[in-house]
């Protein structure tokens, strides 16, 4: 999945510096994913909530959701708002869904007032990131605005992808983040991790992950096997060599 304004998430983890590595968490695991439903998607994070086009992801240990407006079909999320529990509790996020009807604008017009040119500043940027909070406020676009809407975001997204840096998180903290997303038990996590001293290093963050336990979590999490390995921490375990009979 392609995250569109992820400048809105890494000024929100500069500022909030506790909610920091659960924020970059999430964008590094929804860059992984490829959902072909809605369902898979609330599959992969169960705390997420659906409404409309919108879709708010609990962000476990940190008290925040991400409000994001979602196309499946492009594979790319649109990041509107980041809320507080208190402020997710008034509902107020659901306003951001797009609603029936279609803007006025021409596409001439639309293309008059942010251009469709390579973004190299800022303030190009957020002109951008203003024009498709627009766009997406109506569900009937026209087929110009469409075109519009997707090219204006594949630039942005192409801006931020050399701007924007979110720090890579590691593989452990990975499987921390899921193991609280998807309310794990010992009981699961342990057979997962190949046991229970891994499993507590792991999750403590002393030991990172072995290839067999980065196999495991790839396949039970349905992720790429490159989710779960840190190039320069990986444990490679090779077997003992078997006794020499004499």
């Amino acid at each position: 999945m392609q995250i569109i304004n992820r400048s809105l998430v890494q000024q929100y983890a500069a500022d909030h510096q506790r909610s920091a590595t659960a924020l970059h968490a999430w964008c590094q695991l929804v860059s992984s994913y490829d959902w072909p439903s809605v369902d898979a998607l609330q599959a992969a994070f169960p705390g997420s909530t659906a409404h409309e086009d919108l879709v708010a992801f609990d962000i476990r240990g940190s008290s925040l959701f991400i409000v994001a407006t979602v196309d499946l079909d492009q594979a790319r999320i649109w990041v509107r708002d980041i809320q507080n529990h208190s402020d997710f509790r008034t509902e107020s996020w659901k306003g951001l869904a797009s609603k029936p009807g279609s803007s006025e604008t021409s596409y001439d017009q639309l293309v008059a007032d942010v251009p469709l040119r390579p973004i190299r500043d800022e303030g190009s940027q957020t002109a951008a990131a203003s024009q498709i909070a627009q766009l997406l406020q109506y569900r009937d676009r026209s087929p110009d605005q469409q075109d519009y809407l997707d090219v204006l975001s594949l630039l942005l997204g192409d801006y931020e992808a050399r701007a924007v840096e979110i720090p890579a998180v590691s593989a452990a903290e990975i499987v921390r983040t899921l193991v609280q997303e998807h309310r794990l038990s010992q009981v699961e996590i342990i057979p997962l991790l190949g046991g229970k001293e891994k499993a507590m290093a792991i999750l403590k963050g002393t030991r990172p992950l072995d290839v067999k336990q980065a196999v495991r979590c790839a396949r039970y999490f349905h992720l790429p096997i490159e989710t779960f390995m840190d190039p320069d921490d990986l444990v490679l375990e090779l077997p003992r060599p078997s006794p020499r009979r004499r």
